[in-house]
């Protein structure tokens, strides 16, 4: 993939990626990038920080921005961590002077289900 060039198929979006630490993730936060659009990403465990960090690199490379990586259990379904996940993206994003709109979504329709 690395001497795949994007379309600008995703130019103006922005993407929460889940699992953005490695494997697949990684390669759908990149290629996400190489299409034009800003990223985030969440991964399960503090034990892949450098992984993430990586990643971030890698979109930065492909010349789009990345809110700062977030390690948060979002498999658990549980209302209230997405929320405090969407709520923490959101704001490590604006901080990063990212705007990724998709997460304030993210925490308003995981508010209005409690």
């Amino acid at each position: 993939m690395g001497d795949y060039e994007g379309r600008g198929l995703l130019a103006g979006t922005h993407a929460l990626i889940t699992g953005g630490d490695s494997g697949i993730g990684r390669a759908v936060a990149v290629a996400f990038a190489k299409e034009g659009a800003d990223v985030a990403i969440a991964y399960l465990s503090e034990r892949e920080d450098d992984d993430a960090a990586h990643t971030a690199d890698l979109v930065g490379k492909a010349g789009r921005r990345c809110a700062p990586p977030l390690s948060s259990d979002l498999a658990r379904k549980d209302p209230a961590s997405i929320r405090r996940t969407g709520e923490e993206m959101s704001t490590r994003a604006q901080d990063d002077g990212t705007t990724l709109a998709g997460l304030r979504w993210l925490y308003t329709a995981s508010h209005s289900r409690q």
